[in-house]
């Protein structure tokens, strides 16, 4: 496995940062090149921030030991999150890394002091764990800490649908479906089994490393596919506001995801266009390793809303407006295409179609270049 580190180049007065391979390195609790129990992993929420390092589950008095040689730069042996920090650097070709060591009591370094592979640093405070962090949470330890198994796969305990913006709930049909239409927000409860020393499920459980969705209509085509909303190799650019409902919290687990939301923005399921019908949203959950967990809800569109389109994703190149076409009528035959320029409002009716139909360069007023537009319901 290769470590992602910075690398650093003098080109003149250019300082140049590029990313460089290099080798993955040993635990730091006894045995080293034995796996651990971890408790908490990266991207956890912690209430108002994001976990940037993984949980090594070890009891109070375990020593703790430097993964790779490097120079001890900075430490604080006072409260329960004393630690470590040393700085390894590889100068051919250049490269560094940093890795704290918190949760530790009685260090037997100072600063300044050189440390190899192996040396031992202090021992594990009454946390009773090792918080082990690489490039203060810019990089995920699971990487490159070796040998690592994970056999379990996260585990989805509930999905559920609501309005974006708002976080209401949406009316049910008489099968208790959720009649879903416009934005629409996908969250879900879940976790990642804590992981045994041999790779197995060590009970509830840490967060997730990638989460995503899939939607699915009644025939079982996909409508929408973004299986990676975001993931974990790092805490950089990435907000606890916008990956955690508020409701969440990691003592105990209860783990709550927005799932259509972006790493650091909002996101949500658009139905503007779908035809009426029932869809399968299903929410795709991995670990690290490349375990999935999956789980399905099943939500009702009553009707077509209309699509807005602002690129080219019907086909063939730019438009010229922006453009909306609304209302399909009950039978499902035909609709209208308007001219609107926030996407929201009707606006000016450009042209009503009642069958499949092409769009020739007489129409280019309305399309750039020509195009052929489906019918949506």
């Amino acid at each position: 496995m290769a470590i992602r580190t910075s690398s650093i180049l003098m080109l003149g007065s250019l300082l140049v940062l590029f990313p460089i391979a290099a080798p993955g390195y040993q635990w730091p609790v006894f045995r080293f090149d034995q796996q651990h129990l971890i408790t908490g992993t990266v991207g956890e929420t912690r209430i108002s921030s994001l976990h940037g390092g993984v949980d090594i589950g070890e009891g109070m008095g375990t020593y703790v030991y430097a993964v790779i040689d490097g120079s001890v730069v900075q430490l604080d042996s006072t409260g329960i999150s004393s630690f470590v920090k040393v700085l390894h650097v590889s100068y051919v070709p250049y490269w560094y890394v940093y890795h704290d060591y918190v949760h530790i009591e009685h260090p037997v370094v100072r600063v300044g002091d050189h440390v190899d592979a192996g040396a031992a640093l202090g021992r594990i405070n009454n946390q009773s764990h090792l918080h082990f962090e690489q490039d203060n949470g810019f990089a995920n330890p699971l990487f490159w800490l070796t040998p690592f198994t994970d056999l379990g796969v996260p585990v989805i305990e509930e999905v559920s649908v609501v309005k974006d913006g708002s976080g209401d709930p949406f009316p049910t049909d008489e099968f208790g479906r959720p009649k879903v239409s416009g934005w629409v927000d996908i969250k879900a409860k879940a976790y990642d089994p804590r992981v045994n020393i041999n790779g197995s499920s060590g009970g509830r459980g840490i967060g997730v490393y990638k989460v995503g969705y899939e939607i699915r209509d009644q025939y079982g085509w996909s409508v929408e596919s973004k299986p990676d909303k975001y993931h974990f190799d790092t805490i950089s650019g990435h907000s606890v506001s916008w990956i955690y409902d508020p409701a969440s919290t990691y003592y105990p687990v209860n783990f709550i995801y927005w799932v259509t939301n972006n790493a650091n923005s909002d996101g949500a399921w658009s139905t503007f266009g779908l035809p009426k019908g029932v869809y399968t949203a299903k929410v795709i959950m991995e670990d690290i390793t490349g375990g999935r967990g999956e789980k399905e809800i099943e939500v009702v569109v009553p009707t077509t809303t209309g699509i807005c389109i602002t690129d080219g994703s019907v086909a063939g190149g730019a438009q010229r407006d922006t453009i909306k076409w609304t209302g399909c009528d009950e039978v499902g035959y035909g609709y209208d295409i308007y001219r609107s320029d926030d996407c929201w409002a009707r606006g000016t009716l450009l042209r009503s179609i009642s069958k499949w139909d092409t769009l020739y360069s007489r129409d280019q007023e309305h399309f750039e270049p020509p195009r052929f537009l489906r019918r949506l319901c």
